[in-house]
């Protein structure tokens, strides 16, 4: 594990125990608002778009190293569960792919708008 070094040992290998657990009880239980609602929180950064101001929010690192996990783990089953329909459910190059196909649709003399 990358927090599980020669200098934490132990330690390292116990946070991502614990962290798995954690996890593992977030994506299977139905666990109290109360208990996630700082998980759910986001830090919002104000990207300026001139005009105008868009909001950018961040999400806490524990709940990005969360869904991080469980998407790497998901990722087969999201796969199998939605492609072709959904070219983004962890398909490499999905999104690129359907663009390409957008816009070929779009250029072809053809296609009726």
């Amino acid at each position: 594990a990358v927090v599980s070094t020669q200098s934490t040992g132990t330690i390292g290998t116990g946070l991502c125990d614990s962290l798995a657990t954690f996890i593992r009880i977030l994506a299977t239980q139905d666990v109290n608002h109360d208990f996630i609602a700082p998980l759910l929180a986001s830090r919002l950064i104000p990207l300026d778009k001139q005009p105008g101001i868009r909001p950018i929010g961040i999400g806490e690192t524990l709940r990005r190293i969360a869904g991080k996990c469980l998407a790497m783990v998901l990722k087969s089953d999201v796969t199998a569960a939605t492609a072709p329909l959904q070219t983004c459910g962890g398909i490499e190059g999905g999104v690129e792919s359907s663009v390409h196909a957008v816009r070929e649709m779009y250029q072809d003399p053809t296609t009726e708008c």
